[in-house]
C-alpha cells in the first residue's frame, strides 16, 4: 500500500528568505521522513503553469531516491469557458505534457480536477467531462 498527498502543502518551517527549491527540498524530506511514497512537490515551486510540469517533476525527483508523482491541473479545471473547442485544446495540451512526463521517466501523474464538483446532475456537462478525459488520455 502507498500513501500520498493531494493538493498544496503548508510552507515548511524554513527561513523566510528560503528559495522555492529549498521549500520543496524541505517538503520532500518531511514526506520521506513520514514514510510517504510517492512524494510530491506540494505546489511549492510557485507555478502551476502546464509548461513547467516536467521541469518541476525533474527537479523534485532529483531530491530523493523515492518515487515522485507529478501533479497537474486537468483540462476541466483549467478551462473557465468549458466549450467543446476550449476543452479539446486544453485536453490536447495536457495530453502532450503527460507524454513528456512519461518520456522523462515519471512513474505517476495525478490530474487534479477540483472543478469537477461543478458537474452535479448536468448530463451534458458530464458527457463533455468524459469526452475531454478520453481525449486527455488518448495514446
Amino acid at each position: 500500500m502507498f500513501a500520498t498527498l493531494l493538493g498544496g502543502l503548508p510552507r515548511p518551517p524554513v527561513e523566510e528568505a528560503a528559495t522555492a527549491a529549498e521549500l520543496v527540498a524541505a517538503a520532500v524530506g518531511a514526506q520521506a521522513e513520514a514514510g510517504l511514497e510517492p512524494l510530491v512537490d506540494g505546489g511549492l515551486w510557485g507555478s502551476d503553469d502546464l509548461g513547467t510540469v516536467v521541469e518541476r517533476w525533474r527537479a523534485t525527483s532529483a531530491l530523493t531516491d523515492r518515487a515522485v508523482k507529478a501533479v497537474l491541473e486537468g483540462p476541466w479545471s483549467a478551462t473557465p469557458n468549458r466549450g467543446e473547442r476550449d476543452l479539446a485544446v486544453a485536453a490536447d495540451a495536457t495530453n502532450e505534457v503527460l507524454k513528456d512526463l512519461a518520456a522523462a521517466g515519471c512513474p505517476l501523474a495525478e490530474v487534479h480536477e477540483p472543478a469537477a464538483v461543478s458537474l452535479g446532475e448536468d448530463a451534458s456537462a458530464r458527457e463533455r467531462f468524459v469526452k475531454t478525459h478520453q481525449r486527455l488520455l488518448d495514446g
